[in-house]
């Protein structure tokens, strides 16, 4: 596949560029710096903000599908911080698409924003509503946008995210056949790249919420 990521100097965003390389998929990322990114053949890098539309627009053309694993850095999450990157960003993802001519869109999320948080335990309810509130409620008022909009959209709800190795698979569920998740559930960012690279090729998670945990 082409691919065009958005946050691909993240912990997430990078092993998602790696996975992706080593599967053999053309990637271009849209970055404001390199970072720790390899270089690779097969890796386009493009230097540019998320408000600058024509590069983005430049760097999402000819794509296949955009995964987007933008969201606020560690330790960023807290409750006394206000947050508006994703309420920002995603509108401009869109309009950038659109006038691109890309449908497909996979948006890296987290399991607790929107109508996921009715099916979390107590436990994980009170934390996002108290130490991850104003990251959450960003994302949400984001994705309102995205679900109205006429392109191919999946959101990507993982649990809390960790650097763990571990040779276990991940679940991956469709939320609307899930009734209720135990504790407070975690999953690799390793599985995370890689359910976000088996959603980007596969229809059948069009207009759908991946759900992940261990």
């Amino acid at each position: 596949m082409k691919l065009t990521v958005l946050g691909a100097t993240g912990q997430t965003g990078l092993l998602l560029v790696e996975q992706a390389l080593s599967e053999g998929h053309q990637v271009t990322a849209l970055v404001r710096r390199k970072g720790n990114l390899p270089d690779h053949p097969n890796l386009t890098i493009r230097l540019g903000e998320l408000n600058d539309s024509e590069t983005m627009t430049d760097a999402i053309t000819g794509s296949e599908a955009v995964i987007s694993c933008l969201g606020p850095a560690p330790g960023r999450s807290s409750s006394l911080k206000k947050h508006s990157l994703m309420r920002t960003a995603v509108p401009a993802i869109l309009a950038s698409m659109t006038a691109a001519g890309v449908s497909r869109l996979i948006l890296l999320s987290a399991l607790g924003v929107g109508n996921s948080a009715r099916i979390t335990s107590p436990v994980a309810r009170f934390a996002y509503k108290t130490v991850a509130k104003t990251a959450y409620d960003d994302k949400q008022v984001s994705e309102r946008s995205l679900t109205t909009s006429n392109l191919d959209w999946t959101l990507v709800y993982p649990g809390v995210l960790t650097n763990a190795r571990t040779k276990k698979s991940a679940v991956v569920r469709d939320l609307s056949t899930i009734t209720k998740i135990p504790g407070l559930p975690k999953v690799t960012r390793s599985a995370v790249a890689a359910t976000l690279l088996d959603v980007a090729a596969s229809p059948a998670w069009i207009h759908k919420t991946a759900v992940i945990t261990s």
